[in-house]
């Protein structure tokens, strides 16, 4: 199983997802938040601080990260 990458939404932070933490058993996960001007440095951001292959997930803008994480890197991103 791959590692999970958390990305909140715009103004929030990994408190977002703590109602969902005990469900994730078994499932290493970390949050991540992109403090960039621009998306790509959001993108660069996420890269440089998740593992070397991971699932990610986002909420509203982070979704957004989420999506063009995936697509910045595929050979990294095993799930989105």
């Amino acid at each position: 199983m791959f590692p999970l990458v958390l990305i909140p939404a715009m103004a929030c932070d990994r408190r977002l997802y703590d109602p969902v933490r005990p469900l994730l058993r078994g499932v290493k996960a970390q949050s991540l938040i992109g403090r960039g001007e621009t998306m790509a440095a959001n993108v660069e951001q996420v890269l440089s601080h998740a593992p070397e292959r991971f699932v990610i997930v986002g909420t509203s803008f982070g979704g957004r990260v989420a999506l063009e994480t995936a697509l910045a890197a595929p050979d990294r991103v095993r799930g989105l």
